[in-house]
């Protein structure tokens, strides 16, 4: 009796355990090396290069002059927030004519974290409170209340 309860015991607490383990996601695409490897500034342009690449999910924000492959390794533990572990950029500029004029590689260690503003529009006309709206909505308009 006392074995099969140390053996269920056990078997809990491993399983509590293993739930506490962190989980890795890997989100994007990253072209392998030697694809990279093989394509040739001032001679490949962007159809060569999505001939061999793909196209990317991601293009020039500013500009349609790149393209951007970006892969992300997160990790998320039990409790908390998930975290992002790594990182990789892959830029390949273009110049006007469309041919391949630079290629860089960025990691997480070159990223800058970028502040969003959360602005909210303001609706038009009154702000009616929700006890104004229920009785608003059952027989009719409550402006007066």
């Amino acid at each position: 009796m006392k074995k099969s309860r140390f053996i269920i015991g056990a078997s809990a607490a491993l399983i509590l355990l293993s739930a506490c383990s962190a989980q890795y996601r890997a989100h994007g695409y990253m072209p392998q090396q030697e694809e990279v490897d093989g394509l040739v500034v001032g001679v490949d342009n962007r159809d060569s290069v999505a001939k061999s690449l793909g196209v990317p999910s991601s293009g020039g924000v500013a500009r349609d002059n790149a393209y951007f492959y970006v892969r992300s390794r997160i990790q998320q533990g039990a409790l908390g927030r998930p975290t992002e572990v790594d990182r990789e950029v892959l830029v390949l500029s273009f110049n006007k004519q469309g041919v391949l004029s630079n290629i860089e590689r960025f990691g997480l260690q070159d990223g800058t974290v970028v502040s969003l503003e959360h602005r909210v529009t303001k609706t038009a006309g009154p702000e009616l409170s929700l006890i104004r709206q229920i009785i608003g909505s059952v027989g009719g308009s409550a402006p007066n209340l």
